[in-house]
């Protein structure tokens, strides 16, 4: 396997046809970002949204593996560009992967280019919604964290304020 990508959460690896997750941020007792990207990816199941084939422990903690995808959408925009078919695929498989993630319940708070993965398929190329570790529950009113998300391709509630803010934010 070879290293891919070192986030906040993790390092995701490449092999064997698929993508493997290490949670490097597992520390003895856990990690609620690894358990909450655990969580939502057993839980989501739609087209736009990025399935987990499978979890589980190994000596340092807990690894999913992933559908292997040939890019995300920041790579993707520094590259070749996007054809109006796959603007056009990019927008609806987004909107519908974040409105399925609202009727679930949930709202990601990092939907950015890093987080649309870019695979080829037989009519053009499929975008999926990936990263699911600041992915929490949506209750009205309740107060949030402030400054989970990455502040480029952040709302602005999400940032500063009381950190009350709603499903908007994705």
């Amino acid at each position: 396997m070879s290293s891919v990508r070192t986030g906040g959460n993790g390092v995701v690896t490449l092999g064997d046809g698929v993508a493997r997750k290490r949670y490097s941020t597992w520390r003895g007792g856990g990690s609620s970002d690894a358990i909450r990207e655990i969580c939502a990816l057993y839980r989501f199941k739609h087209r736009a949204v990025l399935a987990m084939r499978a979890w589980g422990y190994e000596s340092d903690g807990p690894v999913v593996t992933l559908p292997l995808c040939a890019c995300n959408l920041r790579d993707r925009l520094r590259g070749a560009g996007l054809t109006p078919h796959e603007q056009k695929c990019l927008a609806t498989n987004v909107l519908t992967a974040v409105a399925y993630v609202h009727r679930e319940g949930f709202f990601h708070r990092d939907v950015k280019p890093d987080n649309v993965l870019c695979a080829p398929e037989a009519h053009g190329t499929a975008f999926t919604l990936a990263d699911f570790g600041t992915c929490v529950r949506h209750v009205p009113g309740k107060t949030y964290t402030i400054g989970v998300c990455t502040p480029m391709y952040a709302a602005p509630e999400m940032l500063q304020g009381d950190g009350v803010y709603g499903l908007r934010v994705d």
